[in-house]
């Protein structure tokens, strides 16, 4: 360590080296250090005489075994400040990235027996781990060591030529599998034909965990975009888990800082997604919770937000009945719109807070129901350019919203919408919903309390049957009923 630390201060430019005399100058005893250091040229020293330099004061009242514990705490404060100024910014590197620019620092000024210690336990801490782009280099300052010290060891020679040639290959594989993780994105069609390929492309590469990891991530990630919900996206998920757990320290297509917390929260984004579209919505849920939990504990991830992400993460505590969470999702995205750029296209908040107030029904109300509906009623044009789909999903809502608090004419009137009713016609194989709007408002209008609770009784069956089968909406419809009719029914028990 003395020797490293030494290495550091002397590789400095003359600038950099005034830094620290200035970031320092509240530290004396880092400035002695420092000092010190400046003494020794870049050359190794015993620990005894630096603490005899730095600590010449206290020698006689404090013990020795102290101020060696003190000189060692001292010189990791540097050492962390150098090794930021070897590579400008500590955060923009791994660990071994570090150590390997601090390594060919060492061979550079000749210190070919020290870095070639260093080297050996380098190279087997990146086999093991999977860090194919390090290797070549790491093996080129092997090989110029060996020359130096010992250049009759051919035996070792060759395990490290041969060990670069592996490398490169695994590198370009790396590069390879995220080429075709790129195009899968944009050719969603050709999944089948993508897993395919990979499968060929990595038979001989299995043996490596980092390349297992890759493909199932592929398999898993572009099969939810290609919407192949299968029983295999399931295993996929699986063995990620299993590999994730058994290799932690393992990355995926970029190695970089902190590149497991990407991995897992890249990973949860995904597996967010697989769990809300297999209607497991708790689970989905807990994935969001899981996945901001990481962005909490790791702020330097970016991760763009937009109205998606908070549309998406609404949805989905909705569906797990988190409705305070959902809510939450809403306050969120207003705040995000306030100091934001808000693009053309996305959300307007009332669209968020329309969907909530809709499903969050009769839990959370709405202190002003007709607000609401004027400024959805604003953004009519803007929510017409969607698709025919999209705009009829939000007139459901709207629809919902407008039976729950009561607004029944207008509820009336809308059930007459063409985009409503082709929106309401997709779902036809799991609910009749189209004439049932109609029939809906003409019970409540009557307190018909017999049908409701008849229509409520066949409510409960119908979700029962579509519970695992039926997209989403139509469990959202099916919820929002049975809270609807719970409330007027108890509303109009009590009023007779």
């Amino acid at each position: 360590m003395n020797r490293e630390v030494s290495q550091l201060y002397y590789s400095l430019d003359p600038v950099k080296k005034e830094v620290v005399e200035e970031v320092f100058k509240d530290a004396p005893k880092v400035l002695r250090l420092v000092r010190f250091l400046g003494q020794q040229a870049g050359k190794d020293f015993k620990t005894p005489k630096a603490v005899r330099f730095i600590y010449r004061e206290e020698q006689k009242e404090v013990e020795s075994a102290t101020l060696i514990n003190r000189y060692y705490k001292l010189r990791q404060t540097l050492k962390e400040w150098l090794l930021g100024q070897l590579k400008n910014n500590i955060i923009c590197f791994t660990d071994e990235e570090r150590e390997l620019a601090f390594l060919q620092l060492l061979v550079i000024r000749s210190e070919y027996a020290y870095a070639l210690e260093r080297l050996e336990k380098l190279e087997k801490q990146c086999w093991e781990n999977n860090f194919f782009e390090l290797l070549p280099q790491i093996t080129r300052l092997l090989l110029i060591s060996y020359d130096a010290i010992d250049p009759y060891n051919f035996e070792r020679r060759n395990q490290l030529t041969d060990g670069f040639e592996k490398a490169n290959k695994l590198s370009y594989l790396v590069n390879q599998l995220y080429v075709y993780d790129k195009r899968m994105h944009t050719n969603k069609k050709d999944y089948a034909l993508y897993v395919n390929k990979i499968q060929k492309l990595i038979r001989d590469a299995k043996v490596y965990p980092r390349i297992q990891l890759i493909y199932h991530y592929i398999a898993f990630s572009r099969g939810i975009n290609a919407n192949k919900m299968s029983n295999a996206l399931t295993r996929h998920l699986n063995v990620l888990h299993k590999l994730r757990a058994a290799n932690p320290n393992i990355p995926m297509f970029k190695f970089r800082p902190y590149y497991q917390a990407h991995l897992d929260e890249a990973l949860a984004h995904y597996e967010q997604i697989y769990w809300f579209l297999k209607n497991k919505f708790l689970k989905a849920y807990y994935v969001i919770v899981r996945r901001e939990e990481i962005l909490k504990q790791n702020p330097f991830l970016q991760t763009e937000k937009t109205s998606n992400s908070y549309f998406n993460d609404m949805i989905v505590a909705m569906a797990a009945n988190k409705v305070e969470a959902g809510l939450s999702y809403v306050s969120k995205y207003e705040e995000f719109v306030k100091h934001n750029n808000v693009v053309e296209g996305d959300s307007p908040v009332c669209e968020l807070s329309l969907f909530v107030y809709t499903y969050a029904f009769p839990k959370i109300k709405h202190p002003n129901p007709q607000e609401l509906l004027d400024e959805v009623a604003a953004h009519d044009e803007n929510f017409k350019v969607q698709d025919d789909l999209s705009y009829g999903g939000i007139l459901s809502w709207k629809w919902q919203l407008l039976v729950a608090y009561g607004y029944w004419e207008e509820a009336m009137e809308l059930a007459k919408n063409e985009k409503l009713i082709l929106y309401l016609g997709q779902h036809k194989k799991y609910l009749d919903m189209e004439p049932f709007t109609h029939e809906l408002i003409a019970m409540l209008k009557a307190k018909d309390i017999e049908k409701l609770k008849a229509t409520q009784k066949l409510n409960k069956q119908k979700t029962k049957v579509n519970k695992l089968i039926a997209p989403p909406d139509v469990i959202f419809h099916h919820r929002w009923l049975d809270n609807t009719l719970t409330y007027y029914l108890k509303k109009f028990k009590s009023e007779t």
